[in-house]
Formats: C-alpha cells, sequence, structure tokens
C-alpha cells in the first residue's frame, strides 16, 4: 500500500504529509506517559524484565487509551480481553505447578516422617517399659514399709512374746545371788505380779478414754444449761407465789376488817405493790423470809437432800471408803464440804490403806472438781494442799494444779512454791 501510494504521490507529483496530532491528543498521550512513570517510581518496580506491578500499571494505561480512543475502542478492548485471557491462562498454571510441586515435595517426605514416627514409637514404648519397671520397684518399697510399720505397732503383748530374753542380763531388783535362789525369785514374781495388777486396776479406775470425758463433759453441760433454765423459772414461780400471797394476805385483812371499805379500794395499794414487785427488787428480799421459807416446798425438799448428802458422805467416811468420801465431799451441793472443816477431817486420819493419805485423796478431789463447780478452793486451802502433795512427793501434782489454775495464788503460796523453782 505504501509503495502504491508513494507511487501515486510522485504520480501526482505531490509529497504525503504524516498525520497532524492535536493538541488534545498530545496531552493525553504526555499524561499517560508521566502516569505509567509515576507509579513504577511509586510501586519500585524494577527497569527489565517480567513484572505484575508493570503489568497492572500497563493494564490501567491501556484502559485510559481506549476510553480516549471512541473509534477503535471496540478492537482495542477485543485485544485487551484477548492479552488478559492468556495472562490469565498463565498465572493458572504458574499456581497449579507451584501446587504440584508443594504436593511433590510432601509425597517425596512421607517416607522419611514415617520412619521419624516409627522411630519416636519406638522411644516411648521402651520409656513406659521404664516406667513400669520404677512403679513395680516403688510397691515393693511401700509394701515393705507398710509391714515393718505393722511390727513396729504391734501390742506390747505380742512384742514381749516375740523378745528374746537373755539370761545372762541382770534381773533388776535382784543381786547376783538372789536371781539364782528360786525362792527369791518367786517372791520377787509374786511382787511384780502384784505391781502389774495395781498398774491396771488404776489404769481401770483413773483413766477413761477421750471420748468418755467428752460425752461427760457434754452432759454436764447440758444438765448446768438445765439447771440455769430451771433455775430461772423457779424465780418465776417465787415471784408469782410472792404475789399470790401479797394478794391473799390482803383479801384476808380485809376479811376481818368490818367491810365498811369496798374490796377493789382496800386491794387498790396492793395490788400496785404487787404489780411493781421484781425478782430484784429489794421489797422482794425484805419480805419474811421465814415465814416463806417455811412454807416453800422447794427449800424444804433442798434441805432434806442437802442433809441426805452429808449422811452419806459421814457413812463413806466413816466406813473407811476415803477416796469416794473425798470425791463426794468435792462435789457437794453449794460447796457445803468444800471447806477446812471437812480437810480437818480427812487430816486427822494417821492409819490408812494405800499409798496416799485421806488429806491428799480430798485435796486432789478439789482440785478436779473445780472447773466443774467454777470455784478453786480458798488461799488457805490451796497452800495447804500444795504442802500435802509436797509431803507425799507429788511434785507432777502441783505443776499440774499451777498449770491449770485450779489454785487462788497468795503470799504464803508463793513461799511454797518459788523455792521448787530454784530447785528444779
Amino acid at each position: 500500500m505504501s509503495r502504491s501510494s508513494s507511487a501515486s504521490s510522485s504520480f501526482n507529483g505531490c509529497v504525503v504529509l504524516p498525520p497532524i496530532i492535536s493538541a488534545r491528543d498530545k496531552n493525553f498521550l504526555d499524561s499517560v506517559y508521566q502516569f505509567i512513570q509515576s507509579e513504577q517510581k511509586t510501586v519500585g518496580c524494577p527497569g527489565n524484565g517480567p513484572d505484575e506491578q508493570r503489568y497492572i500499571i500497563h493494564s490501567v494505561a491501556f484502559d485510559k487509551v481506549i476510553e480516549h480512543a471512541t473509534v477503535y475502542k471496540s478492537i482495542l478492548t477485543s485485544i485487551k480481553q484477548a492479552y488478559d485471557d492468556c495472562i490469565g491462562a498463565v498465572r493458572k498454571g504458574h499456581k497449579d505447578a507451584t501446587f504440584i510441586r508443594g504436593k511433590l515435595k510432601t509425597m517425596a517426605a512421607e517416607p522419611t516422617t514415617l520412619t521419624y514416627s516409627i522411630k519416636r514409637a519406638a522411644q516411648l514404648q521402651e520409656r513406659i517399659e521404664i516406667i513400669k519397671k520404677d512403679s513395680a520397684e516403688l510397691d515393693a518399697q511401700i509394701l515393705k514399709i507398710r509391714e515393718s510399720r505393722k511390727k513396729q505397732t504391734q501390742s506390747p503383748e505380742e512384742a514381749s512374746k516375740k523378745r528374746e530374753v537373755n539370761s545372762s542380763t541382770k534381773i533388776p531388783g535382784l543381786t547376783f545371788e538372789e536371781s539364782l535362789n528360786p525362792e527369791a525369785l518367786t517372791k520377787h514374781l509374786e511382787y511384780l505380779e502384784g505391781k502389774l495388777t495395781e498398774i491396771k486396776q488404776k489404769k481401770n479406775s483413773n483413766y477413761v478414754p477421750l471420748h468418755v470425758k467428752a460425752e461427760v463433759d457434754h452432759k454436764m453441760k447440758q444438765t448446768f444449761e438445765q439447771r440455769e433454765e430451771l433455775a430461772a423459772e423457779n424465780e418465776k414461780l417465787r415471784l408469782r407465789y410472792r404475789r399470790m400471797k401479797l394478794l391473799a394476805d390482803a383479801v384476808s385483812s380485809w376479811e376481818r376488817s368490818d367491810g365498811n371499805i369496798p374490796l377493789l379500794e382496800f386491794m387498790s395499794p396492793t395490788l400496785k405493790q404487787a404489780s411493781e414487785l421484781k425478782v430484784t427488787d429489794a421489797a422482794y428480799y425484805s419480805m419474811d423470809s421465814v415465814g416463806f421459807e417455811e412454807d416453800d416446798p422447794l427449800k424444804i425438799k433442798a434441805s432434806e437432800l442437802l442433809l441426805e448428802y452429808i449422811e452419806r458422805f459421814l457413812e463413806l467416811f466413816e466406813g473407811g471408803h476415803y477416796e469416794a468420801a473425798a470425791f463426794h465431799a468435792a462435789n457437794s451441793p453449794h460447796g457445803v464440804l468444800r471447806n477446812s472443816k471437812t480437810m480437818k477431817r480427812f487430816k486427822a486420819i494417821t492409819e490408812y490403806k494405800g499409798k496416799f493419805s485421806p488429806q491428799l485423796l480430798f485435796f486432789q478431789a478439789l482440785m478436779i472438781s473445780s472447773n466443774a463447780v467454777k470455784h478453786p478452793p480458798d488461799a488457805d486451802m490451796s497452800v495447804e494442799g500444795v504442802q500435802c502433795a509436797l509431803k507425799h512427793n507429788c511434785l507432777v501434782s502441783v505443776v499440774n494444779w499451777v498449770t491449770q489454775k485450779r489454785l487462788t495464788y497468795s503470799e504464803k503460796l508463793a513461799e511454797v512454791i518459788v523455792p521448787l523453782l530454784y530447785l528444779a
């Protein structure tokens, strides 16, 4: 076509000029070139070689050219679509190749992973065997410790049976000649059997299990609470009785009078006095207590019980049951027998059976019951009790009395106790 045009031009004798670009197209092309250069500089595209960012920039620039070229818009759009499809196919092929390459690497690494898993399983199995072995050794040690504890906690009788007697050792309490004498051995055996019997009796009589003590304390607490409730109820009944007695006396006085004054008017002061009467009122105690106590059945009953209690004490004391008499006196109601007069009775006894004197038994009973009655012996009795215990070499009892606060402290008591501290 160029040849024909040149021929025609030469034939016509005219020169063909290049197409003239308008100012609008020139400005558009300049703006497109500037856009491409500025975007490449912004995203940092490399100078040569394929690049994703350069493709995107030129694709946007091509879209601008398509929008600007109205005559060739359809053909340019078709060209761009063909290029985009081709590039998309290339991209998809690249992704598929990358995926297949990774899958091939994974498949190639499967034998190595399987080998490592088998090796790890073998290591874990070996550790399990070690743990089982250690557990068996620990079970054996625990069983051995339990058996040794059973041997240690066996009863003294079983231990004494299993204990081997060394005949070459000296028998405590006997000389070598006496240990060879059958009569002396028989006598010593009888003495030991008597001591054993005495110890068993003391164990059964002087000691009780802790749960028994707890039960007794609980019962005693309930008894004291019940006694307080009954005492409160008794006070109410006594007050009611006094009011009724006051009203009855007033009615009797009105009957003995001539009856000119109406009963209600005559009883008004008495009713007021009866309504104001209280348990703690002074008028309550200023009444004729002698006549009231004579009429009060509770007082009569209490006096009878107290008399019976004292008679029982005298029976025990005169019968020679000094320990029972001591506890009977220590637990006497209102402490009527917890006094120096009773102590002198026990002190006067010089002939007695047993290791402890009746006076010491009385003081021991006093100290044991002091917490129950909430009233320790007075100062003089405390001094007398400590001296009596020291006289019988019962220092442990004195220490218990002091630590458990069962004594009434005084200067005399300090003079007795302080020297013991220096001796200790």
